[in-house]
């Protein structure tokens, strides 16, 4: 009959199993994603280093969990990382985002992937470790932690070139023409920006995240190779702010990938209506 410690160590090693499989699973996607689309990778970050860094590290942690070499250190570094991940799809979730784009393209509600990613982190960090493997690497983990970071590396630089080099990027908004002039005090002013779509898919901006509620942007859908025009609309009664000079960011929310871009408009308020700008 089975003790209490060995059937402990056997939901271990399954939860550490399961780990791997749900990482290598979402690098996977990731991955797919990256190669066939332009767009941002990951919702919380539009740095392509990051992006790229998050998935061969999911690349190895998924492989090694599989392995399964220092499964003390295992543990740990796996319970650090769905703690990471729990934390990344709560703040994805006070976004008011309908999905973390933790699995590429596949929609999965942040609220799911908290939970999943709770419960794992709870698994590995609480349960008992397994034991070391039987198979050839129990006697060289070493080699195969070099063997897995290099094929992690062989995985990752071509897709970080792909993105940096050979992806055009995915939407062009000059900055110069993100001005409002000036705007007396509690006025209302419209901004027609044009915008383009570089890619050979249509682009669908949904809805924005401003900085100020003084703020609107009507969402737009861009065709692909096309330059549309993105309306920004500021109303100065929504927020009484005094004279002199903002910038107010405003983020676009995709409907397939999450933001799409980040920008920044200028607004000068004055408290003469006479030196109002066209």
């Amino acid at each position: 009959m089975l003790s209490k410690q060995s059937i402990s160590r056997c939901f271990s090693r399954v939860a550490v199993v399961a780990a791997g499989i749900i990482v290598l699973t979402a690098a996977a996607l990731k991955y797919h994603f990256a190669l066939t689309d332009p767009g941002p990778v990951v919702t919380l970050t539009d740095s392509e280093l990051a992006a790229v860094t998050l998935i061969g590290a999911e690349l190895f942690f998924g492989l090694w969990s599989l392995i399964g070499v220092y499964p003390h250190l295992l543990r740990v570094v796996g319970g650090a990382l769905f703690t990471v991940f729990c934390v990344a799809s709560v703040m994805t979730l006070a976004d008011g985002n309908k999905t973390c784009s933790c699995f590429g393209r596949v929609t999965i509600p942040p609220g799911l992937t908290a939970i999943v990613d709770a419960a794992m982190a709870f698994a590995l960090w609480y349960l008992p470790p397994g034991e070391e493997p039987k198979a050839w690497g129990a006697r060289r983990p070493g080699w195969v932690i070099a063997i897995l970071l290099t094929i992690v590396v062989a995985t990752t630089v071509p897709l970080a070139v792909h993105r940096a080099v050979f992806e055009p990027q995915s939407i062009v908004i000059d900055q110069r023409h993100l001005d409002f002039g000036s705007i007396v005090v509690g006025g209302r002013k419209e901004l027609v920006v044009p915008i383009t779509n570089t890619t050979s898919r249509l682009i669908t901006i949904t809805s924005f995240r401003t900085s100020c509620p003084c703020l609107s942007v009507w969402p737009v859908e861009i065709p692909p190779r096309t330059t549309a025009s993105l309306v920004l609309v500021y109303d100065g009664s929504a927020q009484n702010r005094m004279a002199g000079g903002y910038r107010i960011t405003f983020a676009a929310i995709r409907s397939e990938s999450g933001v799409a871009f980040i920008g920044h408009v200028d607004i000068k308020v004055i408290a003469d209506q006479d030196n109002e700008s066209p």
